[in-house]
């Protein structure tokens, strides 16, 4: 398992603010913490979006971001109340349900697992990936 040099844990409002306060900070975060890779950053903005957005959406909030960067990655999960798992939606003439498709495209790898009094859901977006994202 590898060691986060950096980490951050953020307490998010209840509702849609959510979404907004947890992409400010993860860019805040990580402009601060010296990462410059642009194309990284709105990987990351994207991912932050949809794994909040479904929180909200499924747990109703208010729920946790945890951000942590490593030498090879950045890791973006949220944590909420709901112990129901996420399934990505492949149906055709589904409307929405396309969160985790996009997460799974923009990340190395993604996951769920179950927490005391809920859920953690998290994705791993390498550092040195150029092709996340191209798929």
């Amino acid at each position: 398992m590898r060691q986060a040099v950096l980490s951050a844990r953020l307490d998010l409002p209840a509702g849609s603010g959510a979404v907004t306060t947890a992409r400010t900070a993860a860019r805040l975060l990580l402009d601060g913490w010296g990462v410059a890779d642009t194309r990284l950053l709105d990987r990351v903005d994207l991912v932050v979006t949809e794994i909040v957005g479904n929180s909200v959406r499924h747990a109703g909030g208010p729920g946790i971001l945890e951000l942590s960067l490593n030498d090879e990655s950045v890791t973006v999960a949220a944590v909420d109340s709901s112990a129901e798992r996420p399934v990505p939606k492949v149906a055709e003439g589904d409307t929405g349900g396309r969160g985790l498709l996009i997460i799974g495209a923009m990340s190395t790898t993604w996951g769920t697992y179950q927490v005391p009094g809920g859920k953690r859901v998290w994705a791993r977006l390498d550092l040195d990936d150029h092709h996340a994202g191209d798929h």
